[in-house]
């Protein structure tokens, strides 16, 4: 009797997921736009980036640096919708230019 109720539990989770799944990729691919995902963090990073250009303290160096591994956070979360959507060439693009960026930050 156990295995029978494990056996539905599990094709209950398997069916769940898969649910799940589909929705996601469903919700990714339809009018999906990786700069309007990434519009606030693109916008926090412009900002970080002018405050350290005009007054390149440590303290504005390490919120530019904060803003950049903040964009590339959010870059992650939205990849797989990018690449669902075709535009993974140009997201990939993008996030290597700021990853290399980010990088090149000394503070």
């Amino acid at each position: 009797m156990k295995t029978w109720i494990y056996y539905i539990l599990f094709l209950a989770m398997a069916l769940a997921h898969m649910n799940c799944s589909k929705s996601n990729n469903a919700t990714c691919a339809k009018n999906f736009s990786w700069q309007q995902e990434l519009s606030a963090e693109t916008s926090a990073l412009t900002q970080a980036a002018s405050a350290y250009g005009q007054n390149p303290t440590p303290a504005n160096c390490a919120a530019y640096k904060t803003a950049g591994t903040n964009y590339l956070n959010k870059a992650d979360d939205v990849q797989s919708c990018a690449t669902a959507a075709g535009q993974g060439a140009e997201f990939n693009q993008a996030i290597d230019q700021a990853r290399q960026s980010l990088n090149n930050i000394q503070c």
